[in-house]
């Protein structure tokens, strides 16, 4: 009988866990029509030893009982040239060194020379950057799981960071706890199609008749810290390279709205209180409601999960200031910590036109499908100084509380 790993896709998060555990390599991961990859099975080659479906992190439970009640953080990097170059407040940077200093690798998501986001590891404090800043489309895993468990049985210090999924499918493939392998998810709102990433591009690259050589969805150097409208991106052109900030970036609008994103994050089963990782990192969204003042250059929140988690908490006070906060200030404009994204009526529709019209007509897809008060705010978002709304929102200055530690 051939051997069935799901029945629908919403039961597949695409963390590849099943791919890289079949000894016959029979397992490959295609891509649909929407661009989002699942495993396929060559029935001729598989012997139904089932380490497939028993690997798959969907229908487990990742929780081995070093789990605890989770302490939540806000956290700023000392250092500001970090934290610019970070999507928040340099959480990841600081957990990174602590790591490389032992001698140990980093793993997380870098674009490679196509401009692809894939899962690499890096073992020099120089080769950071490429792993800093969000990334918002689905990381290949290139088979790094296999990579990380030799490095782990050679007693390598070992972070891991990415979606709550991957770290799921890194933990069933494992089968066991390492001591040496710090687990760090990122707060995900969901993860776009890289197809329709590749499109993106390839619509840039045509647009100004160069290549695209860097991309990043939140780049402070403007506007500082904050979630709309900070993608700025590089194009190569007769040896030159030019910056330039899209207007209103159709992608990323769809990504934000959650138009775009895999149909299992729509019932993410790791987008919940109690997380499957040491440590959970993300934007702390709720900063004015608990500091009633603001943070142009970034500031992060983390959860923290485990025991093993909270031993890192005390080595990362050398480079951050953290403060504890209550679960409450955390999650109140984190949403994710607790359930998925909504997944908008549109969305299916919003596939299946982009497999017949050119990527260009995206943005009247994306705009016309996403209702006028989305639209209004986003373009409230884009031409309102971040200064006025903030006295549009909280009054001149604000009701300030200083603090000495942030």
């Amino acid at each position: 009988m051939a051997v069935v790993l799901f029945d629908k896709k919403i039961k597949c998060c695409g963390c590849a866990s099943c791919s890289n555990v079949c000894s016959k390599q029979c397992i490959i991961m295609e891509a649909d029509e929407e661009g989002f990859k699942y495993p396929s099975i060559d029935n001729s080659k598989c012997d139904e030893c089932r380490k497939c479906i028993n690997v798959c992190p969907i229908n487990q439970t990742t929780n081995d009982g070093s789990f605890k009640e989770s302490q939540y953080y806000s956290a700023q990097h000392k250092d500001d040239e970090v934290i610019m170059e970070s999507s928040s407040g340099g959480v990841f940077s600081a957990l990174a060194n602590i790591v490389l200093k032992q001698g140990g690798v980093v793993y997380g998501c870098a674009y490679n020379e196509n401009m692809q986001a894939v899962h690499i590891g890096i073992e020099e404090s120089g080769e950071l950057k490429r792993l800093r800043g969000s990334k918002y489309v689905q990381s290949d895993m290139q088979g790094c799981y296999s990579q990380i468990k030799r490095q782990l049985d050679e007693k390598r210090s070992i972070l891991f960071t990415g979606t709550a999924c991957q770290v799921a499918g890194l933990k069933t493939f494992l089968g066991k706890e390492y001591e040496n392998l710090l687990l760090v998810d990122v707060l995900c709102h969901g993860v776009p199609s890289p197809m329709l990433f590749e499109n993106y591009k390839i619509y840039l690259d045509k647009k100004h008749r160069g290549k695209v050589v860097n991309y990043e969805f939140r780049n402070k150097k403007k506007n500082g810290w904050g979630s709309e409208h900070r993608s700025y991106y590089e194009v190569e052109k007769n040896g030159k390279i030019t910056g330039h900030r899209p207007i209103l970036p159709a992608y990323f609008c769809a990504f934000f709205w959650g138009l775009n994103l895999r149909p299992s994050c729509y019932e993410c089963q790791y987008a919940v209180p109690k997380r499957n990782s040491d440590i959970t990192m993300g934007d702390f969204w709720g900063f004015y409601d608990t500091y009633k003042r603001y943070f142009p250059k970034g500031i992060s929140v983390m959860s923290v999960n485990t025991f093993k988690g909270e031993k890192v908490i005390n080595l990362l006070t050398a480079n951050m200031e953290l403060l504890p906060i209550t679960f409450e200030q955390a999650t109140k404009s984190n949403t994710n910590f607790a359930r998925s994204v909504t997944k908008p009526k549109v969305r299916d529709e919003f596939y299946r036109k982009l497999r017949d019209k050119p990527y260009k007509a995206i943005n009247r897809m994306v705009f016309l499908n996403c209702g006028y008060r989305k639209l209004l705010t986003s373009i409230y978002g884009r031409f309102v100084p971040s200064g006025v709304r903030r006295i549009i929102k909280f009054g001149v200055g604000g009701k300030r509380t200083p603090n000495p530690a942030l």
